[in-house]
Formats: structure tokens, C-alpha cells, sequence
């Protein structure tokens, strides 16, 4: 007898009305599942490294924390805040027309000239905060 002319109670046997196996019929479902698993790990995996190569950002400030990735706006927001935290009344905006890079690469006397009488406290932030984004350190309330 072949499967075409099994009886309609041929599931009893291993066989069901469309001749399919149980077995051919468990295969697919395990197929399924592990096809649903791996979906659902790809998705994890793929959150994961976008949380990986999310800038880290200083939640204070709204800046990245590697000084080196700050935009000129970025600048501004951290001279706006050591003008405050420094008690710098005339903080010279116009003379820091530049990125995170641009102040990395300024001479060591640099924020001195820009800022005579704070720049130095000026200058131990930046350096604080490029050492601790280098070295992996979380950054210390100011």
C-alpha cells in the first residue's frame, strides 16, 4: 500500500493524511524552533554591540567623555560649565573656536593665555577627563 492510498486513519501509523512523517513533521518544528532561537540571539547580539559602540557620555553635561570626540558645541558646554563651577565672570568663548582635537593639540600655556587668571584649572579638567577616558576611569563629580 502506498501513502497515496493509506486510510484516512493512517496517523496511527506514523503517516498523516498528506503523507508526511511524524519524524519529517518533528524535524521541521525543531527546525523552527532553533530557527526562532537564533533569531532571538542575533537580536541580543546586535543590542549589545550597539550599546558597546554608543558613546559614552558625561551625564552631567550631555558631552561625550572622551574629550577628543567633543564638538566646538560640545567645548562651549564644558567652558559654560567650569565658568561656573570656576568663577569665571568673562570666559573669552571666542578664543575656544574649536573641537575636543583643537584643545588637545593647543600649547600647554594655551587655556593660561585664553583664561590669565583660571586657565590653569581650565587646562587640569581637560587633561583629568582625557586621561580618564583613555585609561577607562569613570569620571568623578566635579
Amino acid at each position: 500500500m502506498t501513502v497515496a492510498e493509506a486510510p484516512s486513519n493512517c496517523h496511527r501509523h506514523g503517516v498523516n493524511s498528506r503523507g508526511v512523517t511524524h519524524e519529517g513533521r518533528h524535524r521541521r518544528l525543531k527546525k523552527r524552533m532553533i530557527d526562532q532561537w537564533l533569531i532571538s540571539k542575533r537580536s541580543l547580539i546586535q543590542n549589545e554591540y550597539k550599546a558597546r559602540t554608543r558613546v559614552p557620555t558625561d551625564k552631567t553635561l550631555h558631552i561625550p567623555l572622551d574629550p577628543l570626540e567633543w564638538s566646538t558645541d560640545d567645548v562651549k558646554t564644558w567652558l559654560q560649565n567650569m565658568a561656573v563651577q570656576c568663577g569665571i565672570d568673562k570666559m573669552p568663548y571666542e578664543l575656544f573656536q574649536m573641537n575636543g582635537k583643537g584643545l588637545c593639540i593647543m600649547p600647554t600655556d594655551g587655556f593660561s593665555r585664553r583664561v590669565p587668571e583660571k586657565g590653569h584649572l581650565l587646562k587640569q579638567d581637560y587633561y583629568r577627563r582625557l586621561k580618564e577616558s583613555r585609561t577607562g576611569l569613570n569620571l568623578k563629580k566635579v
